[in-house]
């Protein structure tokens, strides 16, 4: 039998085609596998993403966002748990009742996926299930379920399964409840954040974030290269090469009167991708990238070097070494400009930036004919 799939690559859908034999030994699958023995899907779209990225092998390790957005096609966000916003509980609430994917790693460990105390693995990724609020003597706890991929090896602190904090909720909230060893328990939202590294949502739109259900947010992407000598300028530490880096307009419009805002949120996200254009996963190399914004006011063509002498910027993303960096601000309305770059000038690749806003946003390539024109 002949299967097809389809994975979001570097922006664009690519096919895949694949046949049914999957690889076993002593007639067990020895990769992914399902509870209902007949089931085989899970094994297929495996075999499938495998083809894509190279060979089984090229599916060890890695970053779950980067299999989020190949599996989806979707927005991706990011949150560094030790610096989470205090509202995240009500995002991940938004999220989770619109069925959007989450994410969670934990810390590493002493050894790769070490089993600690209180039961987390290290240097593993979770599924995040659920959010669920119950009252607690009187006292609401906001609760986050996870799930171990695994299927077994759980959380045994506070909320887990035999928690004892169960018996002082309602029989109306202890609905959410399973005492299963299934690989799946509850923990608080503050021992969630204490003991997992990152969340990662993954949307196919982050309208789940607004209340207002007349607001949608848009996307716009761009294509862009980075060429040693010409367009590989480097971070603002080399100031003298910088400026030769791929700038992008952005102007944002006024909110429009279907979309309401809180104060101090986030309006825009920010996505910069490198576009590998090998296949096999293990030969693709990243480099440190990153990118800048900066407040424009009313300037034309291309940005020269003495334009961001004195510049500071107004948000930035620091490098990191990972196929996708992602800002997620709140921008007034007003003319910006991006600046995605690798840390170190003289480094040839490929990239797809993207941003998504809740305004109406113009997004454009300052053309490089444009260059020679002064803007300082």
């Amino acid at each position: 039998m002949v299967i097809e799939e389809s994975f979001w690559r570097f922006g664009k859908w690519i096919d895949v085609v694949i046949d049914d034999l999957l690889p076993t030994i002593d007639d067990k699958l020895i990769f992914v596998g399902s509870k209902t023995s007949n089931e085989f899907w899970p094994a297929l779209l495996e075999k499938a993403y495998a083809k894509v990225c190279g060979s089984y092998a090229d599916l060890d390790g890695g970053f779950m966002s980067e299999a989020l957005m190949d599996f989806t096609g979707g927005v991706h966000m990011e949150f560094v748990l030790n610096e989470a916003p205090t509202y995240l509980w009500d995002i991940m609430d938004c999220a989770a009742k619109s069925q959007t994917l989450m994410g969670c790693a934990s810390y590493h460990g002493e050894t790769r996926e070490a089993v600690s105390p209180n039961g987390i693995v290290g240097d593993h990724a979770y599924t995040v299930t659920g959010v669920f609020k119950v009252m607690s003597e009187g006292n609401p706890v906001h609760l986050v379920r996870v799930l171990n991929p695994w299927g077994n090896t759980e959380w045994n602190g506070d909320w887990s399964d035999k928690s004892s904090l169960w018996d002082t909720v309602s029989k109306q909230d202890l609905k959410c409840r399973e005492r299963l060893e299934n690989g799946e328990f509850w923990t608080s939202i503050e021992d969630f954040t204490r003991n997992f590294e990152s969340l990662d949502i993954c949307c196919l739109s982050p309208d789940f974030l607004d209340r207002s259900s007349g607001c949608h947010w848009k996307s716009q992407c761009n294509f862009g290269k980075w060429i040693a000598g010409t367009t590989a300028g480097g971070s603002m530490d080399n100031m003298a090469t910088f400026w030769k880096n791929p700038q992008f307009r952005v102007r944002i419009e006024e909110l429009s009167e279907d979309c309401t805002h809180e104060e101090g949120a986030e309006n825009i996200l920010v996505s910069l991708m490198q576009n590998h254009e090998k296949r096999t996963r293990s030969s693709q190399k990243n480099f440190m990238i990153g990118f800048y914004v900066f407040k424009v006011r009313g300037e034309s063509g291309k940005f020269s070097a003495e334009f961001f002498n004195d510049k500071t910027p107004v948000e930035m993303k620091s490098f990191q070494n990972s196929r996708e960096v992602m800002g997620f601000f709140w921008l007034e309305p007003g003319e910006y400009l991006i600046v995605p770059c690798t840390e170190n000038p003289g480094q040839t690749a490929s990239f797809v930036l993207s941003i998504f806003s809740k305004h109406e946003t113009h997004f454009e390539y300052i053309e490089e004919a444009e260059e020679n024109e002064d803007n300082s």
